[in-house]
């Protein structure tokens, strides 16, 4: 007899006579499903977790645009507040009670002007750190004296000073 030479691949176990599909057709209904699944879900998964990455971006940066629209705000209130007490103590002190050291006057006059706050109250210093009035109370304050560098620079400038309170 005569040999016959395999045609190629036939001596690996591959059959050249069979097409891909053919091929694939011996793997079963299931294994073609579980394919067919996944390269369908696949790509729909990727573009799901596409999508809730870009929506938590969207959420992040309305949170972020939120809190600093409120910090501004915040803000624009604090300077409206210290404007008014700053205002408030500037006509004060053109008061010529003060001025001719009638304190029992200034004090009706900065508990009726402090009416416009509520909650507010002044307290009057002398150079040295002395407490002349608080309008707390209806005589000076018996408050020992303080070193405080905002009370030292509103003395030395002659202008009104917000503290880090």
């Amino acid at each position: 007899m005569k040999d016959r030479a395999a045609p190629d691949g036939a001596a690996a176990g591959n059959h050249p006579s069979k097409s891909r599909w053919e091929r694939f057709d011996a793997f079963g209904l299931r294994p073609q499903l579980g394919i067919l699944v996944c390269a369908t879900a696949l790509p729909l998964l990727a573009l799901a977790l596409l999508m809730v990455n870009q929506l938590v971006d969207l959420e992040r940066q309305s949170t972020r645009t939120s809190l600093m629209n409120s910090a501004r705000t915040l803000a624009a209130l604090t300077d409206n507040e210290i404007d008014t007490y700053s205002a408030i103590a500037t006509a004060l002190a053109q008061s010529l009670a003060l001025r001719n050291g009638d304190l029992a006057t200034f004090w009706a006059q900065s508990k009726k002007a402090l009416e416009l706050v509520p909650g507010a109250w002044l307290e009057l210093r002398d150079a040295s750190d002395r407490p002349l009035l608080n309008t707390l109370q209806p005589s000076p304050a018996a408050t020992p004296p303080r070193n405080g560098g905002v009370d030292l620079q509103a003395i030395s400038t002659g202008k009104p000073q917000v503290s880090d309170i």
